[in-house]
């Protein structure tokens, strides 16, 4: 190896182990060779497998003589923190005393990889598994590529950094040029800022008034997940309880246009009309039950709008209210909510009586939310003959099957089992838990089993038998027919769920564009989900880039998620750890200048303490991040809008001109703007030039002509 006519007492060499012995791998043959491509050297190879057989195998590349130099933020900010190993997929190599070169994989070959410090050298590890059920390219081949280039030794891993953002722009490139704080769950024309927000998880409903106030409108959805009720309070003590009793569940038929609501049985005993009843039974817990359809109006109704149905009851302990009723929750042409709209029973026991009630909205409704619900009550409560329309019109019902006679196999069970990922001993991939909420519980501890799901773009998908990633097109492709100036897509939880499965699911390995793995702990054979989502977020990209829409995503705190970043256009860190400047460091590198939001909430994170607030924004602030606390926003503004007012726009601008590696400067500083020499221009400089004394400036509490003065 020779740097600027240098030679380095270095050699590389390139070898597969055995992962249980760490010997190395009989049969495997590796080709390769190295090139210079635009300033760095590439060596791009492939690993096969002998036999037909599943195998695994380890591709290690030893660089001889070089050492590893980490560090902390507290101690040397210039350096790889050493708990980010392996996190970003690069380190520094030290020869003769100094970091001249570094060692990297190319974001277009990334697949799990390690970095680690051996005897007399630095390795990098590929786990690769071998197949022959996978795409014909990959069938017992592994494909590899890792880069050596040289940098700057006076700047350590931030060099490294900086010249592989160089190499490598088009991933790294920002998609939108807004900046702001991020919200969801609250009414957009109730913000008392709006000007420090421009990313409203939320919509389509409503895009209006985000346009109004300079906002972005993001839908959301979670894809890698599904989520069932179970009827009961009892959760399954167990994975063998859960699939028998998930089991049976897929056995039942189901009303047609409804979903169950924790559970609800059908019964044919007691009918008000036709066959069948729909059974709502609390038992003694008064958990939340009955059943649940959403309706999209044929247009907006601007007119009243009457609800009513049968009920019939058993028991049902407490007074009258909303919580036994059928219940109805509007959508308004606004994007606002109208809740609780209710025709509700009386309690007790009695036979069918009809409940009417009658709304009128402020704005046109769009949807509904229509709830058939028991909840909060002790006993039984069969319900038939809903129905939901505008007063006007009586013979007009928006519902379908309003009396539970229409029945349907249950396609919800079928879509789960057709997408369900594998773990490595072949069960399926799931928890059972009671809550869905990030941040606030349930009134009631609920019963629930959420699978995670194979999300990959390349799974063969049919109406019958569709998949996260064709679902999710469909729904927001018709969202953009429907609301074409929709910003973009909010995708939820893209790090959880699939993306740390070893999916073991052999017939899903044919989806899969990046060579298998193997899970460590029992060396079987799989595909990760991680890069599934990958190329699902990518497919979101090509499909809705041409469109001019962006991809906004929650990647949560995950360290091992850099691939997510490469194909998030406004990566979010939902509960971020603000106090932690190494993962701050984290989130930044693996942006570079993309805007990045700190997604934290209020009463989760401290963030009603003011001075915990203000330590948020500074913290931000180091590293042109985006501070929000979503939900709470109001209460945010109360507690403490001048801290926002004072910092958030600066920082927005921090995060416009754009984070570089290399500071430039000793001491603890980052540095934002291209330098003259970069950018051709003063401006970048004088921008950061203003953004550092409007930090200081707020921080001190001064007023700017006082500093000017």
């Amino acid at each position: 190896v020779t740097v600027a006519g240098q030679p380095l007492p270095l050699t590389v060499s390139v070898v597969a182990r055995n992962p249980r012995t760490k010997a190395p791998a009989d049969g495997f043959t590796i080709e390769g060779s190295w090139r210079a491509v635009d300033g760095y050297l590439r060596l791009d190879g492939l690993v096969t497998a002998p036999g037909d057989e599943d195998q695994v195998a380890d591709l290690v590349i030893r660089v001889a003589g070089a050492e590893l130099p980490l560090g902390t933020m507290a101690d040397d900010p210039l350096l790889l923190p050493r708990k980010l190993l392996s996190r970003l997929p690069l380190v520094s190599l030290r020869a003769e005393g100094e970091d001249r070169l570094a060692l990297a994989v190319p974001p277009d070959r990334l697949v799990l990889h390690s970095f680690a410090a051996s005897e007399g050298g630095v390795e990098l590890h590929f786990p690769f598994g071998f197949s022959r059920e996978t795409k014909p390219e990959l069938r017992l081949r592994a494909p590899f590529a890792c880069l050596l280039y040289s940098t700057d030794p006076r700047w350590h891993y931030r060099a490294a950094l900086e010249r592989y953002y160089g190499f490598f722009a088009e991933p790294f490139r920002p998609f939108t040029r807004e900046h702001g704080g991020w919200f969801f769950a609250a009414e957009t024309k109730d913000l008392p800022n709006p000007q420090h927000f421009r990313f409203h998880e939320g919509g389509p409903w409503g895009v209006d008034e985000d346009e109004a106030r300079g906002l972005g409108t993001y839908p959301y959805r979670e894809s890698s997940s599904a989520t069932i009720s179970l009827e009961g309070s009892q959760q399954p003590k167990d994975q063998a309880e859960a699939m028998a009793r998930f089991e049976e569940l897929e056995r039942r038929r189901v009303p047609e246009g409804w979903q169950p609501q924790q559970a609800f049985t059908l019964d044919e005993s007691k009918a008000f009309a036709g066959q069948r009843s729909l059974l709502a039974d609390s038992g003694a817990t008064g958990v939340w039950t009955g059943a649940l359809q959403q309706v999209t109006l044929p247009q907006p109704e601007a007119g009243p709008i009457t609800v009513s149905g049968r009920s019939k009851a058993d028991g049902i302990s407490g007074e009258p209210d909303n919580n036994y009723s059928i219940y109805v929750d509007a959508v308004l042409a606004d994007g606002s909510y109208l809740f609780g709209q209710c025709a509700s029973f009386r309690t007790g026991t009695h036979d069918w009586e009809e409940s009417t009630f009658t709304f009128q909205a402020k704005q046109p409704v769009v949807s509904l939310r229509v709830f058939c619900l028991l909840r909060h009550h002790h006993g039984r409560a069969w319900f038939d003959e809903v129905r939901v329309g505008p007063a006007a019109r009586p013979e007009v019902n928006w519902l379908r099957n309003s009396g539970f006679e229409e029945l349907r196999e249950p396609a919800e069970y079928r879509y789960i089992r057709d997408n369900v990922c594998l773990q490595p001993d072949g069960r399926w991939a799931f928890h059972i838990t009671n809550n869905l909420s990030a941040d606030v519980p349930p009134d009631a501890p609920m019963n629930l089993l959420r699978f995670s799901l194979n999300v990959d773009p390349d799974l063969p998908a049919s109406d019958a038998h569709p998949t996260p990633a064709s679902q999710t097109i469909a729904e927001f492709d018709s969202y953009f027919r429907q609301f074409p100036s929709i910003d973009g897509v909010y995708i939820d939880s893209v790090s959880a769920w699939c993306s740390y499965i070893y999916n073991t699911r052999r017939e899903h390995w044919p989806a899969a564009d990046e060579p298998l793995t193997y899970d460590p702990r029992t060396l079987a054979v799989a595909s990760h989900g991680r890069f599934a989502m990958m190329d699902y977020l990518r497919a979101l990209q090509e499909r809705y880039h041409l469109l001019g829409k962006a991809v906004f995503t929650n990647i949560h705190t995950e360290q091992a998620s850099f691939p997510l970043y490469l194909v998030s256009d406004i990566p979010g860190i939902e509960s971020s750890a603000f106090q932690d400047e190494e993962a701050l460091f984290f989130y930044r590198a693996s942006s570079y200048h993309k805007p990045l939001l700190l997604m934290n909430y209020l009463n989760l994170h401290k963030l009603d303490d003011r001075e915990v607030a203000l330590r948020f924004h500074l913290n931000a602030a180091q590293w042109g991040l985006l501070p929000s606390t979503g939900r709470g926003v109001q209460q945010a503004y109360r507690l403490y809008g001048d801290v926002t007012h004072r910092y958030l726009p600066a920082i927005a601008e921090l995060s416009e001109a754009g984070w570089e590696p290399v500071p430039h400067t000793a001491g603890r500083a980052e540095r934002f703007g291209r330098s003259l020499a970069d950018s051709g221009h003063a401006g970048a400089d004088r921008v950061q030039a203003a953004h550092e004394l409007a930090l200081v400036v707020g921080e001190l509490g001064l007023d700017e002509q006082d500093v000017h003065g």
